[in-house]
């Protein structure tokens, strides 16, 4: 498949005993890791604090099977995480490793398996479904966006990258408090800081598609506040 995509959300499909619940976050789920072996673009290995020399080998050949991936392997855990094609040796190959390891050593592998028959095009739409349903936040009548939103505006950065060929529209949304003229206004200044933030981290603006719902298109109920909240937001779109 074309492309290295370090996050694949709702384009995967499960094997059994892979766990694939959260995008893989190489900062946060291993500590630093000291490259003994880089296979592929984005693929390390730490396994110098075990012994055997053969279980290290075919840890290494196991990253090597792995469109991209992280072990660490000590005496007592070896966990792993990235990515791997369905119809790679990925399988036979972890269980080969897991059949190798002392009983004592616990396994933690979050591996996301993709199927490579689906198209980028695919892959692209469902990853950014996915990120649809966590919209950018905003506080009452203001263009301030809420730094919980960062991480979500972060990972479209991500997706972006891997998904070149197309453009990304920002949707601005507010609540029903104001007139609706204003809140078309509000609702595109929104959308601009969300797309300002994007620019910052690395995104070309010329692929940011800006577009104004003022409160026509409702989550929630306006009524309540956290209706209302949930209103005011910045929903991400493909655009072809």
């Amino acid at each position: 498949m074309a492309g290295h995509f370090k996050y694949l959300v709702l384009a995967v499909v499960a094997l059994t005993g892979l766990i694939g619940a959260s995008p893989l976050d190489r900062e946060t789920q291993l500590p630093p890791i000291t490259a003994l072996a880089v296979a592929l673009h984005g693929s390390e290995v730490n396994a110098q604090g075990y012994a055997d020399p053969i279980l290290r080998g075919r840890v290494i050949e196991l990253v090597t099977t792995m469109h991209s991936g992280i072990a660490d392997l000590s005496e007592h855990s070896l966990r792993i995480s990235g990515i791997a094609s369905a119809d790679s040796e990925f399988p036979a190959v972890l269980t080969a490793v897991r059949d190798g390891l002392p009983d004592h050593v616990s396994t933690d592998v979050d591996v996301f398996v993709i199927d490579s028959g689906l198209a980028v095009a695919d892959i692209c739409d469902r990853m950014f479904a996915a990120v649809a349903t966590l919209p950018a936040q905003f506080d009452e009548s203001g263009v301030r966006m809420r730094s919980a939103s960062q991480p979500v505006l972060d990972r479209v950065v991500d997706f972006a990258e891997d998904c070149a060929e197309v453009n990304i529209e920002l949707v601005g949304h507010s609540d029903a408090s104001g007139p609706e003229e204003l809140n078309l206004k509000l609702s595109l200044q929104r959308a601009q800081a969300v797309a300002d933030y994007l620019v910052e981290r690395g995104m070309v603006s010329e692929r940011l598609v800006l577009s104004a719902a003022g409160s026509t298109e409702p989550v929630a109920d306006n009524a309540t506040r956290l209706g209302r909240e949930r209103n005011r937001r910045v929903e991400f779109r493909l655009s072809r």
